[in-house]
């Protein structure tokens, strides 16, 4: 009879045998789950650089095809007063959903858009003649946007142009800026649609008749009176020296001032 003590030691004794053999016959090489460890950190190295791969792929994509956000800062006026006018729709036309804000108790306002080459804001306010700026504001930080009272601007339209505004049709004024403020002298701005005047700044408050910026003018601003409502073509013509971006296709509403941003700027800048 073996005692139980005597056949745990049996035990032990043959199991560090056969481990004594393994260990002979298997070398001491990695055990196989620590291969499986291996390759499981392996995986997950090739997976951290797909993930890296793909994240810089994604953003060599918004780099190249992207269309850029920006954000559009202005201040809203009274061109009469210039004044701040708060409670102002700003509104980046034709979006869906509606891109909106409003100016406010200091007529300032933020807005951020799809792309800030190719902007249409709507500025809508009860009592003011509506307001649709296009153009270009990738350079131009709080801006001064006008929205006048709809009794004044009328008055002012029909003394200066000796014509009553007509709410089926629109007022357009394209504006030429320069980085400083420059007059751009000799540059003729044309659309093609129907309107029924050209305009330029004259002598004091007044316009004359025509559509090339003249010499001494104090702005550098074409306006259109009576345009008709829908797509209008623009073309702008410089002299030597200067350089021009405008948008050649407009979209007009029917009873809105419209304001056209055009970017100029001297040649060689």
């Amino acid at each position: 009879m073996i005692c139980p003590r005597r056949l745990a030691h049996r035990y032990l004794l043959h199991l560090l045998t056969l481990g004594f053999l393994a260990a002979l016959l298997g070398g001491c090489g990695p055990r196989p789950a620590d291969d499986d460890d291996s390759a499981d950190a392996d995986d997950d190295d090739a997976a951290d650089d797909d993930d890296a791969a793909d994240d810089d792929d994604a953003a060599d994509d918004d780099d190249s095809g992207g269309t850029p956000e920006g954000l559009v800062t202005g201040v809203v006026v009274d061109p009469e007063s210039e004044d701040p006018v708060p409670g102002v729709l700003v509104t980046e036309h034709d979006t869906d959903p509606a891109n909106t804000a409003t100016s406010d108790s200091d007529g300032e306002f933020e807005l951020v858009i799809g792309d800030l080459a190719d902007v249409d804001l709507l500025f809508e306010k009860s009592g003011y003649v509506p307001a649709l700026y296009l153009g270009n504001f990738e350079s131009l930080n709080d801006f001064e946007f006008e929205v006048g009272e709809s009794g004044k601007e009328l008055e002012l339209y029909e003394e200066h142009f000796g014509m009553d505004f007509d709410a089926s049709r629109a007022f357009l004024v394209v504006e030429l800026l320069g980085p400083a403020d420059e007059i751009f002298v000799g540059v003729s701005v044309d659309l093609a649609g129907i309107y029924g005047g050209a305009w330029v700044p004259g002598d004091g408050h007044d316009y004359e008749s025509g559509n090339t910026v003249p010499e001494g003018s104090k702005e550098a601003t074409v306006l259109f009176t009576d345009v008709e409502v829908g797509s209008v073509g623009l073309t702008v013509e410089v002299p030597d020296g200067v350089v021009c971006a405008p948008r050649p296709l407009l979209t007009v509403l029917a009873g809105h001032f419209v304001r056209v941003i055009v970017l100029c700027e001297e040649s060689g800048n």
